[in-house]
């Protein structure tokens, strides 16, 4: 997790038994659904917007997650 002072990005590298080529694409997926309702939960009912900024089911290195600090109004 790295952090500035309008986002939060989480970077997810390593791959497990459940993360191999296509598949990554729908755990990414869920991994955004799973955090922004974390965060609506952890924010007391807010929202925060997450997007995907790499994928590796795209080819890139890492799935990137990129936070915004601030809940949408």
């Amino acid at each position: 997790v790295e952090e500035s002072s309008s986002n939060w990005t989480l970077r997810i590298a390593n791959r497990n038994r459940f993360s191999q080529g296509e598949n990554d694409v729908l755990l990414c997926a869920f991994m955004i659904g799973l955090l922004q309702e974390y965060l609506s939960w952890a924010g007391m009912g807010k929202n925060y917007l997450v997007d995907e900024t790499e994928c590796r089911g795209a080819g890139a290195p890492a799935c990137v997650f990129l936070i915004n600090r601030q809940p949408i109004e």
